[in-house]
């Protein structure tokens, strides 16, 4: 805020950053910074300057908001008067402190009180310059920089000619405001608040607050962790330094980036002085984006060898936190044909299952949730020969699509030709990573691409599957936010194998700054 009750006398401005200003006969001469008041001087302006009056007063005042104070305070001043004793510069606080205040030693007519060795951008032994000092334990509200004409016997307060008489600069200053409440915060809405089901996705999350000095971040915790953070509109040069957020910050939670399961929410939000308020979630928020992992354990009873080409296929159910699982599929695949999925007996058999003919057969076997959630590329393989020259019944027509996984094993034990694996070039692009690479020309169907990454205290992983075509591979692989920004990535890339080639996997890791090691 500024005040001046006579501009003809007294001048009043901040100057950041310094501007010279105008001298007698319109030249550019003194250069001003900082926050200054200072009597008037001859600047050639057609308004003449005048000498003030007891009462004649300027100021500068910063003022925190009702609620706040200024507890430390850090500044670079400089206060000087000469000729008339009676010109008052000062700086103070409203609290009475004084900060700087000019007033003639017995026998003198010049006083000084700190320093114009303060220069932009110059950090050298800041702390030793005259010009500084720094104040702790404060209780204020507002910091004033100040000039008054005080009463005297000859009624005036002399002004300067090319030179002021007396002056009150700041050229920096840094104020400590304290503010002890935490926001106010409203009731948040969205699934990601309010869901008691099974959710997954991008869930909507939104709460409006507010404070004295505004909403500097509003934040969403899981499992104890950051995971999703807002900051707000702040500027820390002015004594509100953030606003509200009324119409609410939209926190959304990304599920995807979570394990399937149970997982604990709390909702903070932050104020401009570092003051929390904490929300925690009415209920544990259940996630699940993925579906079932791999059975454990798929074995054949008895011998993997029929000889009336009907066998029981059996296994355990991996461990899951995610919905329920609620059946078993599988397919039976030779000579990279495969019948149409077919759902299994129970969750952890296949009872009585004929075979289509004579030979070794391969038979997949992968699992779905009460969301329908399945991936027949994380199916179990369960290799098993029929002796049965004619099959009882007409075997089913084979499918026309891949086996789950790639290219099924090989219909024979006769020995399989190594698999030559190579990653050609693995490079980032703008939203994930771009693989390519080579294998052996026997090779058939397609390579399992995997990308993972540290992030914070977790690793996160990604994955794709590129289908080969001329000996060669080529995919993209589009990685979450988090991933994308992983200082280093490994990228696995892996071949299950097929009728006569054998499986084979390769690593290689990439940093950050180049795609390509």
């Amino acid at each position: 805020m500024v005040s001046n009750n006579n501009p003809l006398t007294l001048a009043i401005g901040p100057e950041c950053p310094p501007a010279p200003r105008p001298t007698a006969g319109g030249a550019l001469g003194l250069v001003q910074t900082g926050l200054w008041v200072s009597d008037r001087v001859t600047d050639g302006s057609p308004q003449p300057a005048l000498d003030a009056v007891p009462g004649d007063h300027a100021e500068l005042r910063f003022s925190t908001v009702p609620g706040t104070a200024i507890t430390r305070v850090r500044l670079w001043r400089f206060v000087r008067k000469e000729h008339d004793g009676s010109w008052d510069p000062y700086v103070v606080l409203d609290d009475g402190t004084e900060l700087a205040r000019c007033e003639f030693p017995a026998h003198d007519n010049y006083c000084i009180v700190g320093g114009d060795d303060w220069f932009p951008d110059d950090e050298w032994l800041w702390d030793q310059r005259r010009a500084y000092l720094e104040r702790d334990g404060l209780n204020a509200t507002e910091l004033r920089v100040g000039l008054e004409c005080r009463a005297n016997s000859i009624g005036i307060c002399l002004r300067g000619g090319t030179l002021r008489t007396a002056e009150a600069t700041i050229y920096s200053a840094f104020l400590t405001i304290a503010e002890g409440s935490p926001p106010v915060v409203d009731v948040p809405v969205g699934a990601g608040w309010s869901a008691t089901g099974w959710t997954e996705g991008r869930l909507p999350l939104v709460v409006a607050s507010q404070d004295l000095v505004g909403i500097y971040a509003t934040r969403v915790h899981v499992d104890g962790e950051l995971f999703v953070e807002k900051k707000g509109e702040c500027s820390f040069d002015r004594p509100r330094p953030c606003e509200d957020e009324q119409d609410g910050a939209d926190v959304s939670l990304p599920t995807e980036q979570l394990a399937d399961g149970a997982h604990s929410v709390e909702l903070a939000v932050v104020d401009a002085a570092g003051n929390e308020k904490r929300l925690q979630r009415p209920t544990p928020l259940l996630v699940d984006n993925h579906p079932p992992a791999t059975p454990v354990g798929a074995h054949p009873v008895g011998h993997w060898r029929t000889p009336t080409g009907v066998t029981t296929i059996r296994w355990d159910l991996p461990p899951d936190t995610g919905r329920p699982i609620v059946e078993a599929r599988y397919r039976i695949c030779r000579s990279g044909q495969c019948t149409p999925p077919q759902k299994a007996t129970s969750l952890t058999s296949i009872e009585n299952l004929q075979l289509p003919g004579y030979g070794e057969w391969f038979v997949y076997v992968w699992l779905v949730d009460e969301a329908g959630h399945e991936d027949p590329s994380k199916a179990a393989l369960v290799v098993v020969y029929s002796d049965l020259v004619h099959s009882p019944t007409p075997p089913s027509p084979p499918g026309s699509d891949e086996p789950p996984g790639g290219s099924p094993p090989p219909a024979s034990r006769a020995t399989k030709h190594p698999a030559k694996l190579r990653l050609v070039d693995v490079r980032r692009t703008t939203t994930g990573l771009r693989v390519r690479g080579s294998i052996t020309a026997r090779a058939l169907g397609r390579v399992a691409i995997r990308v993972s990454g540290r992030v914070g205290k977790r690793t996160r992983t990604a994955t794709g599957r590129a289908r080969i075509r001329r000996r060669a591979f080529n995919t993209t692989i589009r990685l979450p936010r988090d991933l994308a920004r992983a200082p280093r990535l490994t990228v696995t890339a892996r071949y299950a194998g097929d009728a006569d080639t054998k499986p084979a996997t390769v690593s290689r890791t990439i940093t950050r700054s180049k795609a390509r090691r």
